[in-house]
């Protein structure tokens, strides 16, 4: 959804002037969700708004070793299947 607002620089502009960070934010995501699963056994992302969404990340037991690659579950409920 973010590329096809860029595409269109008419709202591409009015998002720039609301939100001047954005940029910064969606390439810092897959950064974030990296460090979450390295660090958590269980991290669960749920729509909780429309334009929100709550994370809840669950503690490892004490057999989970902090960042060993792979070391988390995503689980992802924001978007349908079907997209």
């Amino acid at each position: 959804a973010y590329a096809a607002q860029r595409g269109n620089a008419l709202l591409f502009s009015l998002l720039r002037a609301t939100e001047p960070y954005l940029d910064e934010y969606a390439d810092g995501c897959a950064t974030l969700r990296d460090h979450l699963l390295d660090r958590f056994a269980s991290v669960k992302i749920a729509p909780a708004t429309g334009r929100h969404y709550a994370l809840v990340a669950t503690k490892p037991d004490t057999n989970h070793v902090a960042g060993k690659e792979g070391g988390g579950i995503l689980q992802d409920f924001r978007f349908k299947d079907d997209g």
